[in-house]
């Protein structure tokens, strides 16, 4: 993954089908690539971090007033598998029906945040929409929107 300097002209860009050609893995390889340039390395990779990080987590969940935890595997839900396709399906949402962004989004976080459950599957993607409120056809249409945003 490479941009040429002045090639971006805003950071929503960055993330667009142009520069991210091979998909999640070069989602992958544009956070390593920050990361190495930044000469940092990722929070939950750092001991001491990771548990600041678990606990910023926690009082976040707190205060919101939400069940909020770790994924039991969470190197291979943040950086595996990653969120790119659900990502997807949440921007056909808002382009196609955004008053239902919010409910979705928010059913997308409850699966992973709080029910440890996937979110990068066709199937449980359009679980998350239909627990928002969505209609299965009307889930199915906007999971073939997604698939034009890749």
């Amino acid at each position: 993954f490479c941009v040429p300097p002045g090639d971006i002209e805003s950071t929503d860009e960055i993330m667009s089908p142009k520069h991210l050609k091979g998909g999640r893995n070069s989602a992958l390889s544009l956070s390593a690539g920050i990361m190495k340039d930044s000469r940092n390395q990722l929070p939950a990779m750092l001991p001491r971090k990771a548990l600041y990080l678990k606990g910023d987590i926690k009082l976040l969940g707190l205060h919101l007033q939400v069940s909020l935890h770790f994924p039991r595997d969470f190197f291979s839900v943040t950086l595996e598998k990653g969120s790119l396709t659900a990502m997807h399906f949440l921007l056909s949402v808002k382009l196609e029906h955004p008053a239902m962004l919010e409910k979705v989004s928010g059913e997308q976080r409850m699966h992973i945040w709080s029910r440890d459950e996937d979110i990068t599957e066709p199937q449980s993607i359009l679980s998350t929409a239909e627990k928002a409120g969505m209609s299965t056809g009307q889930a199915q249409d906007f999971w073939k929107g997604s698939q034009h945003h890749r």
